[in-house]
């Protein structure tokens, strides 16, 4: 046995955003009209009659297979037949939009109003001309002067009312930059997507006109609709990302002749794959972070089949955007398994539990006939409340705005 008898390998992996969409929900009208695709890219595919494996297989290759085709049928959509999801690269510029959309949203709603405030005082003024010069005689210069001046609370709520209008803006403008998140929130949410934008349109409306009641009111409701639909939208690509390169793994081990078990535990998906003396753990973590050692092969063969793992992987439509290597030349297991056997379970089970975790979630049964656990697809219930809290966090964090 050389020094090669074991591999811990790390790796950034990101799925086809085609696939991505598709096990997101996105129907394959909506991916054409969104010109992402050619006419015969997937032409007739229909993923929710298959079982999540062999559909995420069948859309990868068919996908791949038309990566000529669509540069010729779609300008717009070269690019995407090919274009790899990531998750976190989506944060980041979704980040970015939300920064640059808000100050200047800020500034030109807080303008408009500005100007109309003087434009309304101005015409209230006219108008009580007449009755202030029958009162000047009665009335003393200093109580004069203060008239038609706002209270300072009403200039406060003013501007908290412009605050979350220009929030909630920001966030509509992301969702149209970001197109995963635009084609999920028109596919699946656009009964909430149209009135959170009418709740927009009212409060300038209400704004403008000097209803400031009425546009507090809708620049609230404005905000937390945005936030908690951008909130869902992105979880929902979450999922659909971690489900699809779970599938993806889970295949390719298959592909290898391994026999392949899966447990879900939170955030985390561990795979393991047996193919006689010969073991393959895996741990997907978020963020498209893949770990995984091995135990039984001897000589250079560790090696081998992690190129061979690796390509294959590519094959299947994974993207693997970096690479780390470390050999420990032990037989039975480097640091990832020996630290999973410690915990005395399953060998996936306590993989999957092993690494931290930032929030609750109960794992999912099995899927007959899936190599990973459909109802990671499945939005877990969580009030309106906690996922506008979550929705704030995960934007605003990005961007060092606060309210």
């Amino acid at each position: 046995m050389s020094d090669c008898g074991e591999l811990l390998v790390l790796a950034l992996v990101a799925p086809l955003v085609l696939v991505v969409l598709l096990v997101a929900g996105v129907s394959y009208i909506a991916l054409q009209s969104a010109r992402l695709v050619g006419q015969m890219a997937v032409d007739g595919f229909n993923f929710a009659t298959q079982s999540l494996a062999t559909g995420v297989r069948a859309a990868s290759q068919a996908v791949t297979a038309a990566g000529a085709l669509v540069g010729e049928t779609a300008a717009e959509g070269k690019q995407w037949a090919r274009h790899s999801f990531d998750s976190t690269q989506m944060g980041e510029r979704l980040g970015h939009t939300v920064r640059n959309t808000y100050q200047a949203a800020s500034q030109e709603i807080a303008a408009i109003a500005a100007r109309q405030t003087v434009s309304l005082k101005s015409m209230a003024l006219s108008s009580a001309d007449t009755e202030i010069a029958l009162r000047t005689t009665l009335l003393p210069s200093p109580i004069l002067a203060t008239q038609g001046l706002p209270p300072a609370s009403e200039s406060a709520a003013r501007r908290e009312t412009i605050d979350l209008l220009a929030k909630a803006e920001a966030i509509s403008a992301a969702l149209q930059g970001e197109l995963p998140l635009k084609l999920v929130a028109e596919q699946m949410y656009s009964a909430r997507l149209s009135a959170a934008r009418t709740s927009v349109d009212s409060a300038r409306t209400s704004l403008l006109s000097g209803d400031s009641e009425k546009a507090r009111m809708y620049a609230t409701l404005a905000e937390s609709q945005f936030t908690i639909l951008a909130h869902d939208a992105h979880q929902r690509l979450l999922k659909a990302e971690r489900a699809t390169v779970a599938a993806q793994i889970g295949n390719t081990l298959q592909d290898l002749g391994y026999e392949v078990k899966v447990t879900s535990f939170k955030k985390n998906t561990a795979l393991v794959g047996r193919r006689q003396h010969q073991t393959l753990a895996m741990v997907l973590r978020p963020g498209g972070r893949l770990e995984f050692d091995m135990a039984g092969f001897e000589g250079d063969s560790c090696a081998d089949e992690t190129r061979t793992l690796i390509e294959a992987l590519r094959r299947n439509g994974l993207g693997i955007h970096a690479e780390s290597i470390m050999r420990h030349g032990r037989f039975s297991g480097g640091a990832l398994i020996r630290r999973a056997q410690r915990h005395g379970e399953d060998l996936e089970a306590a993989l999957a539990e092993i690494f931290p975790q930032s929030e609750k979630g109960p794992q999912d049964e099995a899927a007959p006939g899936a190599p990973i656990r459909r109802s990671v697809l499945l939005a877990r219930d969580e009030s309106e409340l906690q996922r506008l809290q979550r929705g704030r966090a995960f934007i605003w964090s990005q961007t060092q705005i606060r309210n």
